[in-house]
């Protein structure tokens, strides 16, 4: 075997060594990607939960929250219910930033997907320019916060 036959079988040996790469690193990503929706979701589901534990453990708020109960300041922990309406504004920032951030095929309604997060939350309570009413005392419902 000559030099010159040496120097091709090493070239050969190198992109077969390039090729398996290759395939190994786009394999690599696609389980990267799976796992990073599957942590994306289960901040979704642990957001959730936190805000029925909250509304659990204080379930005198929960009309405040989903309905459009006047806000009386002698009848209700004013503090404690911006804080469980500011957790739930961060909830629904936490669903708009995956939303802009996540690659188009998953905002188009997929069960994960962070649209579809956004549409449940804007059928079941109406969340409008949450940040602008819970910065501000002169609303008078918890709801006109997402107004």
């Amino acid at each position: 075997m000559n030099y010159v036959q040496i120097i091709e079988v090493v070239q050969l040996l190198a992109s077969i060594v390039t090729i398996i790469t290759v395939v190994f690193l786009f394999y690599q990503s696609k389980i990267q990607t799976i796992s990073t929706k599957n942590q994306v979701y289960q901040n979704f589901v642990s957001n959730s939960l936190e805000i029925d534990h909250v509304l659990i453990k204080y379930p005198h708020l929960r009309k405040y929250v989903y309905g459009n109960t006047r806000i009386r300041e002698d009848e209700v922990d004013v503090e404690l219910l911006m804080s469980v309406i500011e957790l739930m504004i961060d909830v629904v920032e936490n669903i708009h930033v995956s939303k802009i951030t996540s690659p188009r095929r998953d905002v188009t309604g997929g069960s994960h997907s962070p649209n579809r997060w956004n549409r449940h939350l804007h059928t079941d309570i109406t969340w409008k320019d949450s940040a602008a009413g819970i910065r501000s005392r002169k609303n008078d419902t918890a709801v006109t916060c997402f107004r």
